[in-house]
């Protein structure tokens, strides 16, 4: 009793090979961007992936994980299940345009927000682009896994987030140039997919689709704050420097948290496989089991960061000088100094999941927002006193201890009421 089976599916096998080849190719791509742009062009190119990153969440409005539930819900019922695709994809759809209409229309000022200075204002656009493929994409993913087509969803994933940030590079000669065949790329490709699988899809013309809607959105939009939040702590580093320092350095820092989420992501898997086995030992009373696991699963996600830490300590000088180059000491001691907190989010990234499945609330979203909102706070000395940037890194760090400290102390609320 209380034990899952571990073998391995075709589906969850395609899963980890497509999350591999997108991990190495997001490696390769910043190497490429820093031999073929140089140290500037490379901190742009960094700070525009990071950008794209944090807006994408709030046009998805939570529906990224909604479609995929509701269509998974009524996967024996298609037609309900294309009520729900339908519908969401109309609201994705006209939410998207909104917010890219706000972005260009206010592009000077979102320039100034993201970049420290109005005159990269002409990244917005691309920017736009890469967005609008990315909502694309987002929405055939989605339906692909609600279907369970999940190898097609794979393939999908693989083509638009491995092999066209890696194509770009050999057909562009500016980064501008690059970021507008990346949008234009991803809008096509994922275009055509969503056009595929309409294709396969019953429209009601009289049906108006407000319940199936209104369901999902009840779903979604209370997981769109914690959305918000997260990609929000993941970008302000790099903001507030863009605004404290420059550019430069802002794209130093914005590949030092970008390093720190390639790390931690080796544990995204545990936490996939560790929901669906939380959920079961939790239904049936076996508490002890959970909290024996939970706890070898801690120890194993210190020991791995510690060690990697402390290799990265002991030879990141020379592991970046032949990933990127000569000349990028600066970007070595951010990178040290963001890599401290390794620890900390790979524990919530472990740990999360036992928290899903046990809190109705949401704890994690509470969480990320409180750890959020410290940052910020220690950040505002940026602006007070005369002290050097390099400190942004540590506040990044001490909140990512407090959603640490703030996780554990919810698992410990599980097993007190086991």
């Amino acid at each position: 009793m209380g034990k899952i089976s571990l073998k391995i599916s075709p589906d969850t096998l395609t899963t980890f090979v497509a999350e591999f080849l997108v991990l190495i190719s997001g490696l390769i791509v910043y190497k490429l961007a820093a031999a073929k742009f140089g140290q500037e062009g490379f901190s742009e190119y960094s700070l525009c992936r990071r950008t794209v990153s944090f807006i994408q969440p709030i046009m998805m409005l939570g529906l990224g994980v909604g479609l995929v539930r509701y269509i998974a819900i009524n996967y024996s019922r298609p037609a309900e299940s294309d009520k729900y695709f339908i519908g969401g994809s109309f609201v994705l759809f006209v939410f998207s345009t909104f917010i890219i209409l706000v972005l260009l229309l206010f592009r000077h000022n979102f320039a100034f927000l993201f970049f420290g200075n109005e005159r990269y204002y002409y990244f917005m656009m691309p920017i736009c682009m890469m967005l609008f493929g990315l909502m694309l994409h987002s929405i055939s993913y989605s339906y692909l896994r609600g279907k369970l087509k999940i190898t097609y969803a794979n393939i999908l994933q693989v083509i638009n987030m491995c092999i066209v940030p890696l194509a770009v590079f050999y057909w562009s000669d500016s980064l501008i140039h690059l970021l507008y065949f990346n949008g234009l790329l991803w809008v096509s490709v994922s275009f055509l997919s969503f056009i595929y699988i309409f294709r396969f899809v019953k429209f009601d013309k009289h049906h108006h689709y407000k319940p199936e809607l209104k369901e999902m959105m009840k779903y979604s939009i209370p997981r769109v704050p914690g959305d918000i939040g997260y990609a929000a702590y993941f970008i302000f580093p790099a903001i507030i420097t863009t605004h404290v320092v420059g550019i430069k350095e802002a794209g130093f820092v914005a590949f030092g948290i970008t390093i720190l989420n390639m790390v931690t992501g080796f544990f995204s898997p545990i936490s996939l496989i560790l929901l669906p086995k939380t959920s079961y030992w939790i239904a049936n009373k076996e508490f002890n089991l959970l909290e024996d696991n939970v706890k070898k699963i801690s120890l194993i996600a210190v020991l791995l960061t510690i060690a990697g830490t402390l290799f990265f300590f002991a030879f990141g000088d020379k592991i970046i000088e032949l990933y990127l180059g000569p000349n990028y000491e600066e970007l070595i001691k951010n990178t040290k100094l963001i890599l401290f907190g390794s620890i900390f989010f790979a524990l919530f990234i472990c740990l999360r999941s036992v928290i899903d499945a046990y809190f109705v609330t949401a704890r994690n979203s509470k969480n990320i927002l409180i750890s959020l909102v410290v940052f910020l706070g220690l950040s505002t000395l940026l602006f007070i006193f005369p002290i050097n940037y390099f400190y942004i890194n540590i506040f990044f760090v001490i909140g990512l201890f407090v959603l640490c400290v703030l996780t554990v102390l919810d698992i410990l609320i599980v097993f007190r009421n086991k």
